[in-house]
């Protein structure tokens, strides 16, 4: 299961980043270009910025409210089967928005939407799943930890009081 979360967030994260640095390279660095008129470069602008914001919005309040939700279900394997869902929708959908803004930013050669594409990275590279972030996202304690990624975690290590003794006196 973790391999799974780890190939789509992987996919969807490398495959939107060389997607945008295709098309980078080819407005900057290209001879050819598509030509349209006022009318349709400001539709497609228009359309391209409603998408990408609308798709940033829905992942970033897909991830606020359904990771509350993962984190209360008790069973491991339902909590990583609904954390595999929410990533794969997550990366695929914007591996998807990524190539349709891609398109109008060539089409249009509209390079103020370049920008927009960077947003969408970011927002990819900000959500990517670590083996620490799922363990936060889904509530797991060590011992689940241990048994999914094996040594590969580093537990946390309890505070030792013994080097502030004003806070070991707080702590009691």
């Amino acid at each position: 299961m973790i391999k799974k979360i780890k190939t789509a967030s992987n996919i969807g994260l490398w495959g939107s980043l060389a997607v945008a640095a295709a098309t980078i390279a080819f407005v900057m660095l290209s001879r050819y270009r598509f030509y349209m008129n006022d009318r349709a470069f400001n539709y497609i602008m228009i359309a391209s910025i409603v998408l990408t914001l609308g798709h940033m919005a829905v992942v970033l309040t897909g991830v606020r409210k359904n990771v509350p939700l993962l984190r209360q279900n008790d069973n491991l394997g339902e909590k990583l089967e609904g954390y595999l869902a929410l990533v794969r929708r997550i990366y695929y959908g914007s591996l998807a928005v990524m190539v349709v803004l891609c398109a109008a930013i060539i089409l249009s050669y509209n390079t103020r939407l370049i920008m927009f594409a960077l947003l969408l990275v970011l927002v990819l590279f900000l959500s990517f799943p670590n083996m620490y972030k799922i363990k936060v996202d889904l509530g797991l304690d060590d011992n689940q930890m241990k048994m999914l990624f094996g040594d590969k975690y580093i537990p946390d290590q309890e505070p030792d009081f013994e080097d502030f003794p004003e806070q070991k006196q707080k702590g009691k």
